[in-house]
């Protein structure tokens, strides 16, 4: 049987077929060649059947893919197929050759007759990829998937230039610097143009929506940090976790609608849905349903005398703690268990004007610091404790006048009665 000889035409001539440029698929490229017999004469005006395989990395290398081609040469024994729209052969997807990661050749093997016996008319590399194959293979990323992929493959930019991503052409990502916003609206008009490159870490819809120029925030949940303009150093985790805040930094909000209640409080920590806190340097844990706080060991108080300055006994003591009216309640927002504690406006008229830690009154309501009674209530026992040995010992005293007077009263009655009986 006489074999096709494939003299190609100008080497190897390719180039991109795309029925629809912006799915850009399907995609091929085109293998022209003049079919001849073994006595070199030309098979013109014939129908042949060509099989096409593209190997990996050296002519012997693994088929990526592999296809079949029936064509017909005409009067000049010239046949051109389009490689890539081929019938399949059940051998890889021609649309997963990743063209940009190693060396490609293509086997060309033919039957003269039209049929299925095949034989090899050689194994060429690929010395140049079609520009549009390479494009769609190694720097995009397909629609279905991708496979093959490597550390060479990513989704981004090669030059100091902002990553958008877009959702209904709105910004919905934006990555740049050390900034980082991911969810529509996140970042707000900051985003647009890069204008905003800070170190802010920002995840969820119109997340940090109002961003100025503040550093280091992270906001994660939709709306978390919504009005947050130049503060810095503050963490929201939840949907619209510490909203409030406009110019304040160094807080924390973790829980939906956690946060600060007024735009420019620093240092403050709320821990639970709704918990809110009002003043800086105060610290919620929960909302005003908890009715229990938790932990394994109670908690402690820095109490080193290192830290303090002005140390004093306690003026408060006895004369205050009697001033004091325990109560028993219950909370209108509470379990409906009965408590015990104080008022806090009571506890206020009994401190007078003190200046103390231990009452304290924010936008809306006074807190007591019922740690804080301790000192007066050992103090108020010491002087208890004192004037229990006064009295004591006033005691002691007034029994020993008694046992005295006794003693000298039996002394008398013993005298008065040997004198009657001398009498």
């Amino acid at each position: 049987m006489n074999n096709i000889v494939c003299k190609v035409i100008k080497s190897l001539f390719f180039w991109l077929a795309l029925t629809n440029a912006i799915a850009q698929a399907p995609q091929s490229f085109k293998y022209q060649a003049i079919a001849r017999n073994n006595a070199d004469v030309l098979i013109a005006n014939q129908q042949i059947k060509v099989q096409i395989s593209i190997r990996d990395l050296m002519p012997t290398g693994t088929v990526l893919y592999r296809e079949q081609h029936t064509v017909t040469t005409n009067a000049l024994g010239l046949f051109t197929i389009s490689v890539g729209v081929g019938t399949p052969m059940g051998v890889g997807e021609f649309s997963n050759i990743s063209w940009g990661t190693g060396d490609k050749f293509i086997q060309v093997q033919a039957d003269f007759t039209g049929g299925s016996t095949f034989s090899d008319l050689g194994t060429s590399q690929l010395l140049s990829v079609p520009y549009a194959l390479f494009a769609d293979k190694s720097n995009s990323w397909g629609l279905q998937g991708n496979s093959g992929t490597d550390d060479h493959n990513f989704v981004g930019t090669t030059d100091n230039k902002a990553l958008y991503f877009r959702v209904n052409n709105q910004v919905s990502g934006f990555v740049y610097g050390s900034a980082t916003f991911i969810g529509v609206g996140a970042g707000g008009p900051s985003v647009l143009g890069g204008r905003n490159n800070d170190p802010n870490t920002v995840v969820g819809s119109y997340a940090y929506a109002n961003a100025g120029r503040g550093s280091y925030n992270t906001a994660i949940g939709s709306h978390a940090l919504y009005l947050t303009r130049d503060g810095s150093n503050n963490i929201g985790l939840g949907y619209l976790a510490l909203e409030q805040n406009v110019h304040g930094s160094h807080n924390i909000a973790i829980g939906t609608e956690a946060g600060a209640t007024q735009p420019s409080l620093d240092n403050t920590i709320a821990i639970g849905s709704y918990a809110y806190v009002s003043q800086s340097n105060t610290i919620r844990l929960g909302n005003t349903d908890i009715v229990k706080i938790e932990g394994q060991v109670p908690f402690s108080s820095a109490s080193d005398q290192r830290l303090k300055t002005d140390i004093q006994d306690s003026e408060l003591g006895l004369d205050f703690i009697l001033n004091l009216r325990p109560v028993q309640y219950t909370m209108i927002s509470g379990n409906g268990k009965t408590d015990y504690g104080f008022i806090a406006q009571e506890l206020q008229e009994a401190l007078g004007n003190r200046n103390v830690n231990m009452l304290s009154k924010d936008s809306d309501y006074y807190h007591l610091r019922y740690n804080d009674l301790i000192a007066p209530m050992v103090k108020a026992m010491q002087e208890q404790q004192t004037q229990i040995e006064k009295m004591d010992n006033l005691i002691n005293r007034l029994l020993e006048d008694k046992k005295n007077m006794e003693s000298r009263l039996k002394k008398l009655e013993a005298s008065l009665s040997s004198t009657a009986a001398q009498q």
